[in-house]
Order: structure tokens, then sequence, then C-alpha cells
């Protein structure tokens, strides 16, 4: 099955972020968005609001591997029960032919190739499936060494069980790229009601600043027209980007965030200089002074912040 492309080149959950925090701003604004295009109207914001909601019922990547993780416990375990009780039908089988005589017999029980299998899901289930059959042939011997009908049932109930837990593990490994397509689908269609907006709103607030930026897209998606000023914030520490960090132009009442790359853009800011601030929960504040804005140009600024 082809993969479907993300549309979105930030996380998910930045992804959702940005979608359900730009509806509920596009729900304050609906009456200028449905004068501008009749189809952005209360409709198309409770479509959006389903899609959102939709999105967030599906399972994330995370998730979904400790799922897996899970069902991988249980074949383990289902695994470790079936050796543990091949040493039990050992036990007993030596008791029941101890002559050298009886060495086929052992054999038959899987002796001989017990160490090749132990390893393999599929190899020690079908080693259960034989050891149950020729366990029932030799069923009379074995009783007479106490290996009784409940033992020897219990061959088949562990086999019945690493059978099911290979079984969920195997279609649910088959399922994951059909879940992931899923979950690509819904979040790319709440991307699109996100861009739609984005460039209604860049229309419909042309000339007022603050609104203009409250509607840009993250800044990873944003193009240099758009934007005056742009960035990156960076951990100090780590070198890796800070998600959710906010960057302030003082004087202007404009605060924009961080995407999940570290990434911020902020427009519609008329040629002259500045004083910007960034910061975020548990980073030191950092001030920057005199920033040039030119006309047509996007500055760009970077922010490194010091963890407190």
């Amino acid at each position: 099955m082809d993969q479907i492309a993300r549309k979105f080149n930030i996380s998910y959950d930045n992804c959702l972020q940005y979608a359900g925090d730009m509806r509920n701003l596009f729900v304050a604004d609906v009456a200028d968005f449905t004068a501008f295009d009749a189809g952005l109207d209360t409709a198309f914001s409770d479509d959006w609001l389903d899609d959102i909601e939709a999105a967030e019922a599906i399972l994330s990547d995370e998730s979904l591997v400790d799922v897996q993780t899970g069902l991988t416990q249980t074949v383990e375990t289902a695994m470790r029960k079936c050796r543990e009780c091949f040493q039990e039908v050992k036990y007993f089988a030596l008791k029941a032919f101890p002559a050298k005589a009886d060495a086929p017999k052992l054999h038959e029980l899987g002796f001989d190739n017990y160490d090749n299998v132990r390893a393999s899901q599929t190899l020690t289930l079908q080693f259960m499936r034989d050891l149950f059959i020729t366990a029932t042939k030799y069923a009379a011997q074995l009783d007479a060494v106490n290996f009784d009908a409940a033992k020897l049932a219990n061959i088949n109930s562990l086999a019945n069980a690493l059978d099911s837990a290979n079984q969920i593990q195997n279609n649910f490994i088959k399922s994951r790229p059909v879940a992931t397509s899923e979950r690509i689908t819904a979040y790319n269609k709440i991307w699109d009601s996100v861009t739609l907006v984005a460039r209604a709103a860049k229309i419909i607030y042309r000339n007022n600043p603050v609104k203009y930026n409250q509607y840009l897209l993250p800044a990873t998606h944003e193009s240099d027209a758009a934007l005056s000023l742009k960035g990156k914030v960076i951990n100090t520490a780590t070198s890796e980007p800070v998600e959710n960090a906010a960057i302030s132009v003082l004087g202007l009442d404009i605060t924009v965030s961080t995407d999940s790359n570290g990434r911020y853009g902020i427009g519609l800011i008329e040629e002259g200089s500045y004083d910007l601030t960034s910061y975020a929960a548990g980073f030191e504040t950092v001030n920057i002074t005199n920033v040039p804005v030119n006309e047509g140009i996007s500055t760009v600024q970077n922010f490194n912040l010091t963890e407190t």
C-alpha cells in the first residue's frame, strides 16, 4: 500500500495544537471571514471541530508502539510458559522411558530438536502441537509416572495460547501501515482547514498586524513574503529546538510561539528598529534590542535560551 504523504512538516501534536488554537480564533472572528468568503461560516467551523476531534481520537505512533510492545510481551510470556512446559514433560518422559532402547520415544517427544526451535515463535508453536500429539500417544506410560491428563491437556492449552498471541501480534503489525495512513489522512484534513483560513486571514487582516500574526501558519510553513521577522529558538544546553517558546515585539502587542521545529515568524511590521524578548517555561528570558526590520526583507533573529 502506498504511503500517504503528510502535508505538514511539524509534529502531529503541534499540528493539532495549531488547528485548535486557530479554530478558536476563527470562532471569535467568524463574521469577518464570512463577509470575505461565505463558505467560511459557522458550518465550516463546526466541520473543522469535528475533524479536529476525529484526529484527536486516533492513537498516536507512540501509543501504537506501546500496544505493539505489550503484544510482544504477551507472546514472550506464552513462549516462556511453553519452554517451562517442555521441561516438565522432559522430566516425566525421562522417568517413563529410562532405558537406552527408549531413545527414539524421547526423540519423538522433541528431545533432539528442542534447542533448535525454542527461540522461534512459529517453530515453538509447531513443536508444542507435535508434543501434544506424541504425549497423547504415550499418555498411558506418562500417566504411570504421574504426568496425568491435566498436565497433558496443559500442553495443548499453552499451544493455543501461543497461537492466539502470535495471531493478535501479527494482525496488529499488518494493520500498522493502515493506521498510520488513516492518521495522516485525518491530520491532513484539519491542516487543509488551517491553511485555508490562514490564506484568507492574510487578506482580511492585511491592515491589522495583531490579527495578521494570530493567523500565521507555523513558521516552518510560512513564506518569507509573509514575514518581517523570523528565526529559531534553541536550547543552549542541548542544541535542540525549543517548542512553544514565546517571542514578543515590545511595544506592538504582538506575541507568537515557536512550532515543533523551534521556528517562529512575525509579519506585517513596519520598517524600523525593534526590541524583542523570548521566553519559555524552564528557561531564562532573553532580550535583544535594536533588531532592524526592512521592508521587503525577512530579518533573521535567532534566540539561544538557557535552562533555569
